[in-house]
């Protein structure tokens, strides 16, 4: 149940985008207003491997339907509070999210996401949404790379 967007701006009249969600995390309070529950039947990716990573995860996993993976630049989950790691390691056995390690987002596409790893290897996964938890600092790089318009309202991006 794929949503899109329409996207204005640069692009050509009437193209669509996927919804990609970007979370800030401060104090650890990141996606407490979202519902996760609204995400149901979805191909979701979850970028990152912290807490509100995982936790979001785990709750995006939860609802009915949905396929959840995670995509973490490193090779383990090296920060997470204990219950956190034991959560989401049973979620993992129990086949509720799918973790690749060593990863990154490369390329954010209609119905799919592209991941790499470090010896450029890529494959493409089915994909609905994109949940990016980025911590404090927003990769305004990598979202400018994927055509995204930054629109700063104060301070820098």
């Amino acid at each position: 149940m794929t949503q899109h967007r329409e996207v204005l701006g640069s692009r050509p009249q009437g193209q669509r985008a996927l919804t990609v969600i970007l979370i800030l995390v401060w104090f650890g309070v990141a996606g407490a207003s979202l519902y996760w529950g609204a995400y149901q039947h979805d191909h979701i990716i979850v970028v990152g491997g912290g807490d509100s990573a995982v936790e979001a995860a785990l709750a995006l996993a939860d609802q009915p339907g949905n396929h959840v993976t995670m995509s973490y630049r490193r090779d383990r989950f090296s920060r997470l509070k204990p219950r956190n790691l034991e959560r989401i390691e049973q979620a993992v056995e129990q086949g509720k999210v799918d973790v690749l390690w060593s990863t990154n987002l490369r390329e954010i596409r209609p119905d799919c996401v592209v991941i790499g790893n470090d010896e450029s290897e890529t494959r493409q996964i089915p994909n609905d949404y994109v949940f990016i938890f980025a911590g404090g600092e927003l990769p305004t790089q990598f979202l400018k790379a994927c055509g995204v318009e930054i629109d700063t309202k104060f301070g820098e991006p």
